[in-house]
């Protein structure tokens, strides 16, 4: 039993005549308290204690996440995809199937089933999209049924311009028309601006300008 001594299991009536012998089926269950361990099972009758016999009792399947590149996303511009591969492995003694799920921010955004030999392992690879997500810190997650391993990481504004008119030329007729615009970025990452100017009826102007900081 689970304290250690010995106890009786099952039974089984039998009645035989002089010379006669029968094949009989003793079963038992043994709690999870013994996973992973030997036991070891006697029959006997009430006039003779048989040869005991030791069985190895395999630990059921457990899924692990054995490695991970969590730490590794590290900053994302939002709307672009995050990816994570994690290395599972099933740490029982006999073949199971399990559902990794990816998390961010407690949701589940991703999932991969996989189905294991005990002691065996396998890479999966989640990708998720970031769309949904607010720039700042967001927790993130692979779990199992047994285990769940958190990191974080941060997203990003994507860049975005703000122009402004700082001045306007009074120009003559047939000059050119000169505008000046600040071009602000208020995303958090570099990025280029194209900058249009319209002038209705007479035309249009677009200049570049490359490597603005978020």
């Amino acid at each position: 039993d689970d304290s250690g001594n010995e106890a009786v299991v099952d039974t089984v009536d039998v009645t035989l005549g002089g010379g006669e012998t029968a094949e009989i089926t003793l079963t038992d269950t043994p709690s999870v308290n013994f996973e992973d361990e030997a036991l070891t099972y006697n029959v006997s009758t009430p006039t003779e204690d048989g040869d005991g016999e030791t069985i190895d009792i395999l630990k059921s399947p457990t899924f692990v996440v054995n490695s991970e590149n969590l730490s590794s996303v590290g900053k994302i511009v939002g709307g672009e995809d995050v990816a994570v591969e994690a290395d599972i492995k099933n740490d029982g003694g006999v073949e199971g199937t399990e559902t990794v799920q990816l998390a961010i921010d407690g949701s589940t955004v991703a999932e991969s089933t996989v189905t294991l030999a005990g002691g065996a392992n396998e890479t999966v690879t989640f990708v998720a999209s970031t769309d949904d997500l607010d720039p700042g810190t967001q927790d993130i997650a692979v779990r199992t049924n047994n285990e769940t391993v958190r990191d974080t990481f941060d997203v990003q504004a994507p860049a975005e311009f703000v122009p402004t008119v700082q001045s306007v030329s009074d120009p003559e007729a047939g000059d050119n028309i000169s505008v000046d615009v600040a071009v602000e970025n208020v995303g958090d990452v570099e990025g280029s601006a194209e900058v249009e100017l319209v002038v209705p009826g007479v035309g249009s102007s677009t200049e570049t300008i490359n490597n603005i900081a978020g």
